[in-house]
């Protein structure tokens, strides 16, 4: 399978949480979710969707001050916020190794501050907002590049599911 990125235009928070939910539906027990973009771009928004897919229920909040939430739904599952996060020492001490290795999903907002770490295959998810003055604030473009044969197959799924 040659690489290929899909883009799915999100209208509004409700669409990008359900979108994130699709995902989550497909996702297994050591898979790991890059979400990259800037401030306000809708990567906690699809996390809630993504961990509720993944059967994680209550309210997911974004970790930004304690870096790491645990939750278990039908997988284990870790939401990493790298926001904070200035040296990749740091990330030892999260234990970001261990939960790449131990079996859970993880999903991680701002991967772009780790991503030339990353090794093995992942899904990038990429947010930027797409509007323009006349349009609504709540669009949002969401590039999903996989990194692995594996998710070349799981976007090809969240893709008919999205369609």
């Amino acid at each position: 399978m040659a690489n290929r990125t899909l883009i799915i235009e999100s209208q509004s928070p409700d669409q990008t949480r359900e979108t994130g939910f699709r995902l989550g539906e497909l996702i297994h027990e050591g898979d790991v979710i890059a979400l990259t973009g800037p401030l306000g771009a809708g990567k906690t928004t699809f996390a809630q969707g993504l961990l509720g897919g993944l059967g994680v229920r209550g309210y997911v909040t974004s970790p930004s001050f304690t870096i790491a939430n645990e939750y278990e739904g039908r997988v284990k599952v870790v939401h990493l916020d790298l926001y904070r996060i200035e040296q990749l020492d740091e990330l030892k001490e999260v234990g970001l190794d261990e939960y790449l290795g131990g079996g859970y999903v993880v999903v991680m907002e701002w991967a772009d501050r780790v991503e030339p770490h990353l090794s093995g295959e992942y899904l990038k998810v990429g947010f930027e907002m797409s509007y323009s003055n006349s349009e609504s604030a709540s669009r949002r473009r969401i590039s999903f590049e996989p990194r692995g044969n594996r998710f070349e197959r799981v976007i090809t799924e969240l893709d008919s599911k999205c369609s």
